[in-house]
């Protein structure tokens, strides 16, 4: 869908390589990790696994607290800044 949205902007081909690229690497090298495992221990996969899980859920957790600080940071529309 990402990749659909971006066709529609002037971005350049050459910059959504790389966009493409640098937000694909963590997945890319988590499911290498986990592959890896996997040959070797059923446990470390299901410890990985877990991990990544509860990093998820801490992650959803937390959102709503980052997205309430970042709109109370955001600039009023008249120049003021801070709340008074």
């Amino acid at each position: 869908m990402v990749s659909y949205g971006a066709g529609l902007t002037p971005m350049s081909f050459a910059g959504f390589l790389v966009a493409t690229a640098v937000g694909m690497a963590p997945a890319t090298l988590v499911y290498s990790y986990l592959g890896h495992l996997g040959g070797s221990s059923g446990q470390a996969v299901l410890w990985t696994l877990g991990t990544l899980t509860l990093l998820g859920v801490l992650v959803l957790a937390l959102k709503g607290t980052v997205v309430a600080r970042l709109a109370g940071w955001q600039e009023p529309r008249d120049g003021r800044r801070g709340s008074a």
